[in-house]
């Protein structure tokens, strides 16, 4: 047996389990990043804009010692109401104004207009996902191969 059939018979049950947990994993998380991106173009083709005030900053600690700041803030809509929405981690001090996005029929859903603030999480699983489902069907791919070349 050569050494390059020996490597091949090690990696066959090592990479055909790889590849059945990765692609999976892989084919959620990107379906997840892409229902976020639909969600958030849903959103910014609806919304209005407008300028918003920071009202209230706080830094809350986890029991495991990780500070999450939260941020406050009160805007006006178009039709004169106050209101109010909760930003996490939006990196602003009290007094900042801030370009504000909001829903017209439904004031209370509402978020910084900042692309991180809009698109992050749809970028980073969006990226994630496809890391690694590319992963895996390199995987399933190598297994195919090896099959193919009668390795296992």
């Amino acid at each position: 047996m050569s050494v390059k059939e020996n490597y091949h018979r090690k990696m066959q049950v090592f990479t055909k389990r790889q590849y059945l947990i990765l692609l999976p994993i892989g084919l959620f998380i990107l379906l997840l990043g892409v229902f976020l991106y639909f969600n958030t173009n849903k959103f910014v083709s609806r919304a209005s804009a407008t300028v918003g005030t920071v009202v209230d900053v706080r830094i809350t600690t986890t029991p495991g010692e990780l500070s999450q700041y939260t941020t406050t803030i009160e805007f006006v809509t178009g039709e004169g109401k106050i209101m109010h929405f909760v930003q996490l981690n939006s990196h602003t001090h009290m007094g900042d104004q801030v370009d504000v996005l909001y829903d017209p029929l439904n004031p209370s859903e509402a978020s910084i207009h900042k692309f991180w603030q809009l698109w992050g999480w749809s970028v980073i699983t969006i990226s994630i996902g496809s890391f690694v489902s590319i992963w895996g069907v390199h995987l399933l791919l190598n297994q195919i191969r090896a099959r193919k070349n009668g390795y296992f």
